[in-house]
């Protein structure tokens, strides 16, 4: 059996982003904005904007309510994504909206598919899009003044670098917008101007277009509530403005839908590939579960071509072995994923265990990523050496990154 040293990897974590020289990227998946508690003390997690799974319940029930034929659709639209892609793909309303443009960009006037004509395709898109903007904005009241995201933008707003951090998000809410501003970190998103902020391509590929080195990057890979697809002077334009709930700017993989909604997915993935290209880069992903797969191949391609680049896949629960991401880091060096139970490391698969006992004086700062295996009951002596890792928790990572510029606590 192979192991591998928590305290050891945690350390070199540590290094990398208390080094002032190294250019870091973050990935920020659904898991990050799932990660805020909204329950009482005591009872059942509740987070504050459902997962993946439970948006896409929450969406099909919107959907198949509406008529037969859409619920009959439904069901086939499953089908055809678990022949295509495996069972998990089903419970990911991203897939299903990509699956319906896609069927929605080849039929004509009079084609029938599913037994839906296009305006019907037209309408489940926008039922879709309108629950997931209304279930990814909550009222301000409901969300904990104490979050991860407060946490990390602390992080953020204290730590210097010579290359702006860069953060794509796949969410739709603004969560680590509100938090960034909260504490006073300037953010560069693509938009620029001052009475209707318009998003600009052009500033994600020329650096005189973009402010410098102290203002934190933010690119919102699949769209955000608050876009909004103006017309101007016969001139169509996305443009940042307060919050809507229609949805039409919730932009998943498939990006063959409209030449205007199809320019920022485009652009912003080409920036993705652009800042990867540089060499010793530090790529750590936190709530993503791959399934854009476009954002994966470049993920994928720069491991492959550039060795000095780092990939670290930070994650809340355990990879089935099948999936690519494993496939993957088992062939790339450069390539690592921190689960729970097991890491890959350098190809090698392995399960966790402390080389020795933690130092008194780090304990604290090991107890916020790595928590030891219990005594079985009755046993004497020390606890185990092995445990679990719990840096795919966004509150838990967060509080590593600021165990960094406080020190342990």
């Amino acid at each position: 059996m192979t192991y591998h040293d928590p305290k050891q990897v945690l350390e070199n974590l540590r290094n990398h982003f208390a080094s002032h020289e190294k250019r870091i990227v973050f990935i920020f998946g659904a898991g990050t904005s799932c990660a805020v508690n909204i329950s009482a003390p005591g009872q059942p997690y509740k987070p504050l904007i459902p997962a993946v799974a439970g948006l896409t319940k929450i969406c099909k029930d919107a959907v198949i309510k509406e008529k037969a034929a859409f619920a009959t659709a439904w069901t086939a639209l499953e089908a055809e994504l678990v022949a295509e892609k495996g069972d998990l793909v089903k419970d990911n309303i991203e897939a299903i909206l990509s699956k319906i443009r896609m069927k929605f960009d080849a039929m004509s006037g009079e084609d029938t598919l599913l037994g839906l004509k296009r305006p019907d395709f037209e309408e489940i898109e926008k039922r879709i899009t309108k629950t997931i903007a209304e279930n990814v904005q909550p009222e301000e009241s409901m969300i904990p003044e104490k979050n991860p995201h407060r946490n990390f933008a602390r992080w953020v707003s204290r730590t210097q670098r010579q290359s702006p951090i860069e953060i794509f998000t796949t969410n739709y809410d603004i969560l680590i917008e509100k938090a960034l501003e909260q504490e006073r970190v300037p953010v560069f998103d693509g938009f620029v101007g001052s009475h209707k902020p318009f998003f600009l391509a052009e500033s994600l590929i020329r650096s005189e277009l973009a402010p410098g080195k102290n203002w934190t990057r933010l690119w919102k890979v699949h769209g955000s509530v608050n876009w909004e697809l103006q017309t101007e002077s016969n001139q169509k334009r996305i443009v940042r403005t307060k919050p809507v709930k229609t949805g039409e700017m919730i932009l998943p993989s498939h990006y063959k839908y409209d030449e205007s909604r199809k320019q920022p997915y485009v652009a912003l993935l080409q920036r993705l590939s652009t800042v990867l290209d540089n060499n010793d880069t530090l790529l750590v992903t936190i709530g993503y579960s791959f399934n854009d797969e476009h954002i994966n191949n470049i993920i994928f391609d720069s491991a492959a071509a550039h060795h000095r680049t780092h990939i670290v896949s930070l994650q809340y629960e355990e990879l089935p072995s099948e999936n690519d991401l494993i496939k993957h880091a088992k062939d790339r060096s450069n390539l690592m994923i921190l689960g729970p139970e097991t890491a890959i490391i350098g190809t090698r698969l392995g399960k966790w265990k402390l080389n020795e006992k933690t130092e008194e004086n780090i304990s604290d700062f090991m107890t916020t990523a790595f928590e030891c295996d219990k005594l079985v009951a009755g046993a004497k002596g020390e606890p185990p050496l092995t445990g679990k890792l719990k840096l795919g928790d966004f509150n838990c990572f967060a509080e590593f990154l600021n165990s960094i510029v406080y020190g342990a606590r």
